[in-house]
This record gives structure tokens, C-alpha cells and sequence, in this order.
């Protein structure tokens, strides 16, 4: 689910370089949800790359298990999506 009441767009929509982010369009009442995102869709870091530091970031590293999945992977949609946007807007 995501809500109508906001949108994901450049920072400056003029600007092909500018940041992307998320913004209401509407006024948000307190406690509204905004976004929900079932389990089974979300990716995690397990910590199965380097378990014993807690300074890495495993979902880095699950993400890009995913990414060379390619359409093997159970997130292909997403992968597809990650692979389509220009690397100096990651």
C-alpha cells in the first residue's frame, strides 16, 4: 500500500540532478499510514557475510546477491527497477 497523499519526485523537478525524494501532497493526519510493505517483499541483511562486524552493511550485500540473481530472484521486479535508474541517482 501507498498512500495517494504522497509522491516520490526530484527534490527540484526542473533539475535531472537533483535528489529524489518523497512528499505529501496532501496534508497527512497523525498516524496515517503512509506506506506498507508486506514481509515477504522486503530485503534483509542476515549478517551471513561478515557476522562478527557489526560496522558492515549486510543488506548491501544481500542486494546485491539479489541484483546478480537477475530475474532468478524472488525481488526480480525490483532488480529490474534498481537496474533501470541511472547510476548517479542511486
Amino acid at each position: 500500500f501507498v498512500s495517494h497523499r504522497m509522491e516520490v519526485r526530484l527534490e527540484e523537478p526542473q533539475d535531472p540532478w537533483s535528489r529524489y525524494g518523497v512528499f505529501a501532497t496532501e496534508r497527512i493526519k497523525r498516524g496515517e499510514v503512509l506506506l506498507s510493505v508486506p514481509l515477504d517483499l522486503m530485503i534483509e541483511g542476515e549478517s551471513k557475510f561478515y557476522p562478527n562486524n557489526d560496522l558492515d552493511c549486510d543488506l548491501i550485500y544481500e542486494l546485491l546477491e539479489e541484483i546478480e540473481l537477475g530475474d532468478e530472484s524472488h525481488f526480480a521486479p525490483y532488480v529490474r527497477y534498481l537496474k533501470s535508474i541511472p547510476e548517479r541517482l542511486l
